[in-house]
């Protein structure tokens, strides 16, 4: 138990002394309208010291880019040109042998987009990108951007959802379409939660059934296989009788359950959502875990084979 207890403390501590680079890139998103129709999205990003993102033109075979998503587009809005972004550096990289544009301490990103549905609220959009010091980490963030109120003609939500000739008969049923296009893309809009809820609550169990199904099956790989008779082996020797053994084995796996869930709450809660991700792939915080699994398994096979 001491040394259950030390690994915690160890695991604790380490976390906290990541806790500046598992975020190292804020954003803040604004919104400036261009006309009565059409508004510009701005992302800043405020960089660490020290740290570098990369320019979503980066070449290719060197690090991973900036990559904007605009996710709730069709049928509200429309985007108008690329995403534009600040100045970048230019800097040769000697572990890819290609040149890498990147922005430090500071970077903005710009797009226009023209509304087309005047009952759109907001602008879904994931951001995913790389941020490096000594070592990279993957990052991404969604951001929920309320649009400013514009005066949409009814003529650019009939012109995004279907292409009208110009001739003297449509004039005359021109103010019909409009009216039925517009009732059809509010239904739209408002069935659109529903159905996102309920595949997300099916997304929900697909992951929480197939993560179940790899834990049984993990327990066949090579790794995992060749400890089960050992882990039997320690709670026979240990207990006075079988139901003792039983119980002291539901006890031991209770409390893994509980404190890596618990661990794992409580580092998002402080950290956020993305920081066991980032841990996890962090090359320092990986060799130390290496060495804890190799100490703890070498006093395993002493109390074992004792």
């Amino acid at each position: 138990m001491r040394k259950l207890f030390a690994l915690l403390l160890l695991s604790l501590a380490f976390s906290g002394g990541y806790a500046q680079i598992l975020d190292p890139v804020k954003w803040k998103t604004s919104v400036e309208k261009k006309s009565d129709t059409e508004v510009v999205l701005i992302f800043d990003a405020v960089i660490e010291h020290e740290w570098h993102m990369f320019s979503q033109f980066t070449p290719d075979g060197g690090s991973l880019p900036t990559v904007f998503q605009f996710k709730n587009a069709k049928g509200n809005y429309e985007l108008v040109g690329k995403t534009k972004e600040s100045p970048y550096k230019k800097v040769y990289s000697d572990i890819f042998e290609v040149d890498e544009y990147m922005f430090e301490n500071k970077a903005q990103f710009r797009q226009t987009i023209k509304v087309t549905n005047p009952n759109a609220k907001s602008v879904s959009v994931y951001v995913e990108y790389q941020v490096c010091k000594e070592s990279c980490i993957q990052q991404d963030e969604t951001f929920e951007i309320k649009l400013p109120a514009l005066a949409v003609k009814a003529s650019d939500v009939t012109t995004a959802t279907a292409s009208v000739d110009t001739t003297s008969i449509q004039e005359e049923v021109k103010t019909d379409t409009i009216a039925s296009s517009e009732t059809k893309t509010t239904t739209d809009v408002a069935s659109d939660k529903p159905i996102e809820k309920k595949e997300e609550k099916k997304g929900l169990w697909m992951i929480f059934i197939l993560s179940f199904l790899g834990g049984f099956a993990a327990l066949l790989t090579p790794c995992v296989f060749p400890m089960i008779p050992m882990t039997v082996s320690f709670f026979t020797k240990q207990s006075k009788n079988r139901a003792e053994g039983i119980r002291n084995s539901f006890y031991y796996g209770i409390s893994i359950i509980l404190i890596y869930v618990g661990l794992g709450l409580l580092v998002s809660a402080v950290f956020g959502l993305d920081a066991l991700n980032a841990l996890s792939t962090n090359v320092w915080f990986n060799l130390i875990f290496f060495v804890i699994l190799i100490i703890f398994a070498i006093s395993f096979l002493i109390l074992n084979f004792n």
